[in-house]
């Protein structure tokens, strides 16, 4: 579904986002790598806030995606009811 995100006139833009979300969680995986193995206090908060913050900036991202997703699912679940009509409707045809 995330990438049925990517067509359409705004596909481009979906695509930057999850682009940029995919490079937010992977550096801040890597802040968090680098947090867990420091053992003094300052290193841990500097390593530990902008680990939190990026990873939480990618999750937001992440969610900007899900109307998108929802709106695809329900154009796509719209033509299957008019598809299963445009059957039903032709079996039903007394001529």
């Amino acid at each position: 579904q995330a990438l049925g995100a990517l067509g359409g006139r705004t596909g481009w833009v979906n695509l930057v986002l999850m682009l940029v979300q995919s490079a937010l969680f992977f550096i801040g995986a890597w802040a968090t790598w680098h947090f867990f193995w420091a053992t003094d206090p300052v290193m841990q908060l500097r390593w530990g806030l902008p680990a939190s913050v990026l990873l939480i900036m990618a999750t937001i991202l992440k969610l900007s995606l899900v109307p998108v997703m929802q709106a695809n699912r329900v154009l796509h679940a719209l033509k299957r009811i008019e598809l299963q009509l445009a059957l039903t409707g032709h079996r039903n045809d007394p001529a």
